[in-house]
């Protein structure tokens, strides 16, 4: 009879800090100093500065509207209209603190994210060549789902390439109506498409067993480029289809690739003034 009473004793107790908490978390300010405290520690951390619109915090979600970020050199910048996440606090607190099962889904509702990468010759450290696959932790105890609807992502970048001048390679592409799905039973399943700007689309579909890529799966379909440029290549124009699969070995031997691409209707001018196309 003592476990049972214990037990009713320890969650008459986290009910009573629940109604205690709540009852002075709107009157005292609390949304809000924990609102700029959460700000404070991600900006600090990654370098960027993030803001919160609204934050509500109850003991089965947080829900965050209007979050911004923006990394310091202009990297990165993104803006999400809402981030809800669910959890179990009271499973939380029973096992100890521990993350595991905790978090059911993550709900990211329109995103739009703009990267911006401008490289400019010799700024970049030699980095020391890393061996080995990529290590993926296991995503399955840490939550049910994520879901990502209505994101769009642009990206501005620019490298330097000498074809037959040293000039600016300079790359502008936009994706749209992104929908991301993250589904954790007894393995990962990730699923992600998108359309390009000028009428693509691209399609990702994966599992991951205990962090391992089991089965990857890509497809890029009717992709015209919509911005290429550099000093001796203009008006560069494109249609591109590319199929490509990856998947590891269960017994960590050689991991398996395949890829096929057409690549039709291609031209430009060359040193702004010799036509290309391909095919002839």
């Amino acid at each position: 009879m003592h476990r049972p009473r214990k037990f009713l004793s320890l969650i008459i107790i986290l009910l009573v800090i629940n109604v205690l908490f709540f009852s002075i978390w709107y009157p005292l300010g609390g949304r809000d100093f924990v609102r700029n405290y959460i700000a404070s520690i991600i900006g600090k951390a990654a370098k960027a500065e993030v803001k919160m619109g609204d934050l509500h915090i109850s003991d089965k979600q947080i829900y965050v509207q209007n979050f911004s970020f923006a990394t310091r050199d202009s990297l990165i910048d993104l803006n999400i209209e809402s981030v809800r996440l669910r959890y179990n606090i009271y499973k939380f607190i029973l096992s100890g603190f521990k993350l595991e099962n905790v978090v059911s889904s993550i709900e990211i509702v329109k995103p739009q994210g703009r990267l911006r990468y401008h490289h400019v010759f010799g700024q970049d450290k030699p980095k020391k060549a890393k061996k080995g696959r990529i290590q993926i932790p296991d995503l399955v105890p840490y939550f049910k789902r994520i879901t990502l609807e209505d994101g769009s992502l642009e990206a501005d970048l620019a490298f330097d390439l000498k074809i037959l001048n040293t000039g600016k390679l300079s790359i502008e592409e936009s994706l749209n109506s992104m929908e991301l799905r993250v589904t954790n039973t007894t393995e990962t399943e990730i699923s992600l498409i998108a359309n390009t700007s000028l009428g693509g689309s691209v399609s990702l579909k994966g599992y991951l067993d205990d962090g391992r890529i089991a089965l990857a799966e890509a497809e890029i379909a009717n992709f015209k480029p919509l911005y290429v440029s550099h000093p001796d290549i203009q008006d560069f124009r494109s249609d591109i289809n590319i199929n490509a699969n990856y998947s590891e070995a269960a017994d960590s031997g050689a991991a398996n690739f395949g890829a096929t691409a057409l690549i039709w209707n291609t031209g430009a001018y060359v040193i702004n003034r010799f036509p290309v196309q391909i095919p002839l």
